[in-house]
């Protein structure tokens, strides 16, 4: 496929929906964007990546979430397949143990923004209930 100068925007759309999407459904309990970011740039996070950027490296986003005090990170990726089929693949990570908890991959068809942007607040509510239950997964919303 061919790549388009707004296909980048998927992932910061993704990004900020996930944020919003989290924050509202756990107040209090995500980290500071901008702290999260510099943790990642920072060299004992790009220990784990061989120098290469933090991303969607578990080794790295576990370090990063230590340096925040984070027991939860998740990592998430939006790929274009072809101009109308978009793939959402994100993991919630438990951070001491290292164990990947929900680990999704979802085809998003249709007009990309708006996919993108379902698919990441549903992979988001999904974290949000599992977080809640203490890293028990469900694929069924609770009241």
């Amino acid at each position: 496929n061919v790549r388009e100068s707004t296909d980048a925007a998927k992932a910061t759309l993704a990004t900020s929906v996930l944020l919003a999407t989290l924050a509202k459904l756990l107040p209090g309990q995500v980290a500071d964007s901008g702290a999260v970011g510099a943790a990642a740039r920072s060299d004992a996070a790009l220990a784990h990546t061989g120098g290469q950027p933090c991303n969607v490296i578990v080794a790295c986003a576990r370090a990063v979430a230590r340096s925040v005090d984070a027991r939860w990170v998740v990592l998430a990726k939006v790929s274009k397949t072809s101009n109308l089929i978009w793939l959402l693949t994100a993991q919630l990570v438990h951070v001491p143990s290292g164990t990947i908890v929900l680990d999704d991959s979802t085809e998003l068809k249709g007009e990309p923004e708006a996919m993108v942007r379902a698919g990441s607040r549903i992979f988001a509510e999904r974290v949000a209930r599992t977080v809640r239950a203490g890293g028990v997964t469900t694929n069924f919303p609770t009241p």
